[in-house]
């Protein structure tokens, strides 16, 4: 019966190329979904404003699309997501069924190969992806087509090779057939391509990034080896590697002849967090909310780039007009890898790995005003980059739930939301326009993590508190630690400033020495010189005990002025874990009739719970509308 099975297209040049059109029909879908709503944002003069009653049937697809995952030991992905996987699939196994008896039936794998590489390769660029820049289509969902991609360009060239090798095995012709150049290109770009596979497995990508990252690189040898190996390869691989390499030299270019970040501010804080905040000439800020860069410290690393959320957005300079930009970003980077551990051990001192708090304190704190002070820290930055699934002010609510330091995206959209209300160049700040309304709802284990962005908050609902409720900002921390209610902290919870400008606000504690750093490789044989030995070392024992008795009050005092204070921010505390069904349905009631954006960004249980309760809560009159932000790099 496996006789019979024939292919779909007969010719295999022509199944590569309508297969490569297929995968190129799912992004215009993609974009079809999101595009008419970003140019509608864009030319329209006046606010809009939306309507709220929707049908049975779009509430129904609604909740199925904001479910969580149906199978959460398996996969995250929710059900659009699964629906746009199983339609993959199908693509593939409809184009690639064939009888798999001969070699001639082998090589339909191999062409399979090259639209899936093309298309892998054309996900890529992140500078100037022409899918996501001007389609619009969400960064998310062109990273899981880029890994399904990716992943089927393996299964097709596995399948090619091996089932070629084993029959040219069993015919005795092996060794002949692989002494073939083209032959031996195509098992080194199947190498390659299986090498880069194996290092971005998530397990990979979260606990050592650059074994995720330059091994990516070896992607050049295996396209060089299948264009070699395939005899139309080029028609796939050129588009992708052409915009690739039109990325890489215009970020490049930018890189090198942009004005420099300035570092205005670096702040090692408890908890393990390093809090950059950078500004300048040579500083782009979001152009929406969420959004990544990727950011290179020369100190570190001359090679590697890593990618952060950029935390928060401009707002209305201090004393300036409305809709006056400040094009600053500020970074909040947890060390959890290799570069991000060295990271916190630039500048005067550092961290305690073990502990996550600083091991020694700064000399000196410096104000980002001053123009003659200049940072010790070098800084490059790539971005920012990314196209979000929801435009974010756009609804007259939105809800933002983060757990621990996932709040630099709900930092970032909040900043984002307010600056628009309170922007004179903004539709949203016409009289006929709804006042926006942003609830959030801030998870932490310690109280004392809250904060990390106690300024930016206390700005937030100053500027929020002076619209006269054309927007208005409500915190809501919960924090699991009972310790974190009292003011009080060990050594272990203190701050520190570095970086700056202004001038010495405190004197620097060095950290002391354990133990004495001479030592007597072979006993004395005088009497006498062991006996002034032995005076020696008391003296200096005593003068050490001095020394740290004086270290030790001055660490003492320093701990007092550094520690970390009890949170002065905006917002509800609470002691224990939110009951965010309970939370979505307060919102629900008090902002009843208008569509709701929610983001999402923390443990993954936290996210399923969040949706099941966003789906629990929609209703025809309303609903909530979920993007949840996961690091996927």
């Amino acid at each position: 019966m496996g006789d019979d099975i024939k292919p779909v297209i007969k010719d295999q040049y022509t199944t590569a190329r309508v297969y490569f059109g297929c995968l190129m029909g799912m992004i215009l879908i993609e974009s079809m979904l999101v595009l008419p709503q970003y140019l509608m944002a864009i030319f329209r003069k006046a606010y809009i404003k939306a309507p709220t009653k929707h049908t049975r049937l779009r509430l129904l697809l609604h909740k199925l699309s904001t479910l969580p995952s149906p199978f959460p030991f398996l996969t995250s992905h929710s059900y659009p997501t699964y629906l746009r996987l199983l339609i993959f699939c199908a693509l593939n196994v409809l184009f690639g069924v064939n009888r798999a008896k001969f070699t001639t039936d082998f090589k339909l794998y191999g062409w399979l190969v090259l639209p899936n590489a093309g298309m892998t390769l054309l996900l890529s660029p992140r500078g100037c992806n022409l899918l996501s820049q001007v389609l619009r289509v969400p960064t998310p969902i062109l990273l899981c087509y880029h890994r399904w991609c990716g992943f089927a360009c393996l299964v097709h060239s596995t399948l090619h090779f091996g089932l070629t090798a084993a029959h040219n095995a069993e015919s005795g012709q092996l060794g002949t057939v692989f002494g073939s150049d083209i032959y031996q290109a195509g098992v080194v770009a199947w190498a390659a391509l299986a090498l880069v596979y194996l290092t971005s497995l998530r397990p990979v990508r979260r606990r050592c990034y650059e074994l995720f990252y330059y091994p990516h690189y070896l992607f050049l040898v295996f396209a060089g080896g299948a264009m070699y190996h395939a005899t139309r390869g080029r028609e796939f691989f050129l588009p992708g590697l052409g915009l690739w390499l039109a990325d890489r030299a215009w970020r490049l270019a930018k890189t090198c002849l942009s004005s420099k970040p300035e570092v205005r501010k670096v702040e090692y804080l408890e908890g393990g967090v390093t809090k950059v905040t950078v500004g300048g000439k040579g500083v782009r800020g979001p152009e929406s909310a969420g959004q990544i860069a990727w950011v290179q410290f020369p100190a570190v690393s001359r090679f590697a780039w890593h990618p952060f959320t950029v935390a928060s957005a401009s707002l209305p300079s201090a004393g300036g007009e409305k809709g006056t930009r400040d094009d600053g970003m500020t970074f909040a980077i947890r060390g959890l890898g290799g570069f991000t551990k060295k990271l916190q051990r630039l500048g005067n001192g550092g961290f305690d790995e073990k502990t996550g708090s600083p091991s020694s304190f700064p000399s000196s704190s410096s104000s980002p005003s001053s123009p003659s002070s200049t940072s010790p820290i070098e800084m490059n930055i790539d971005g920012p980059h990314g196209v979000g699934s929801i435009r974010w002010g756009q609804h007259p609510v939105t809800v933002l739930i983060a757990g621990g330091i996932g709040i630099t995206p709900g930092i970032s959209i909040a900043s984002y939301i307010v600056n628009t209300a309170v922007s004179a160049s903004s539709c949203y700040s016409s009289p006929e326009a709804d006042s926006r309304h942003v609830h959030l709802l801030w998870i932490l284990k310690d109280l004392s993590h809250a904060n990390w962005f106690a300024s930016e908050l206390s700005n937030l609902a100053a500027v929020a508190e002076s619209t006269n409720g054309k927007v208005t900002f409500e915190v809501t921390i919960h924090y699991t630690n009972s310790s974190g209610a009292s003011g009080s902290r060990s050594p272990k919870g203190r701050s520190r400033v570095v970086g700056s400008t202004s001038q010495d606000q405190g004197q620097r504690v060095e950290p002391s020495s354990s133990s004495s750093s001479s030592s007597w490789p072979h006993p004395p044989r005088d009497q006498q010189q062991q006996q002034q030995q032995q005076q020696q070392q008391q003296q200096h024992a005593e003068s050490t005990s001095e020394d740290r008795m004086d270290r030790s009050a001055q660490e003492e005092s320093l701990i007092s002025s550094f520690a970390s204070k009890p949170y002065q921010g905006p917002g509800t505390l609470v002691q224990g874990r939110p009951d965010i069904m309970a939370f979505f349905s307060n919102i629900r009631n008090v902002r009843r009739g208008v569509d709701v954006a929610v983001n999402l960004c923390g443990p993954r249980p936290m996210i399923d719970a969040s949706r099941k309760a966003a789906a629990a809560v929609s209703w025809e009159g309303g609903l909530f509308e979920v993007e949840e932000e996961m690091f996927e790099f």
